[in-house]
């Protein structure tokens, strides 16, 4: 049996585009006799996080029924609405600060530049059990 709680991606590379296992409500499992979806529970009121648009989520991942990228340029060209930068050009923070920052460039004008490249090939280090792991995996990459 695979848990996942954001099952788009997945069922995407196993080919199953059903509506029906994109409900935020349902569950799926995927196992040797398939994949099958069911509702444990009643419907409850959705609860929209923010933090899924601009951090937890892979920008092809469908959120509230749009992709993450699609919400993350909306964002950015919001933000350049809102609060115009009297700056040369826009420079992303990788990873999840990409796609406001496009927005961002498209909305203003401004040119999207790169300046910071994450290293794709390691992990990440920050989200280690201490301060230690931190430290030793900081160190190894």
């Amino acid at each position: 049996m695979t848990p996942s709680q954001r099952p788009a991606v997945l069922l995407h590379r196993l080919s199953l585009e059903d509506d029906h296992f994109h409900d935020q409500c349902g569950l799926f499992v995927v196992d040797a006799a398939g994949v099958r979806s069911f509702r444990p529970f009643p419907p409850e009121p959705t609860a929209h996080c923010v933090f899924e648009h601009v951090y937890f989520a892979r920008p092809d991942s469908l959120v509230f029924g749009r992709t993450v990228l699609e919400s993350r340029l909306q964002l950015g060209r919001q933000l350049a609405r809102e609060a115009p930068a009297d700056a040369d050009i826009v420079c992303p923070v990788p990873d999840s600060g990409m796609g406001a920052a496009l927005g961002f460039a498209q909305e203003s004008g401004l040119p999207f530049e790169w300046g910071l490249i994450r290293n794709h090939y390691v992990g990440r280090t920050f989200i280690q059990r201490g301060r230690a792991s931190a430290r030793s995996a900081s160190r190894s990459s």
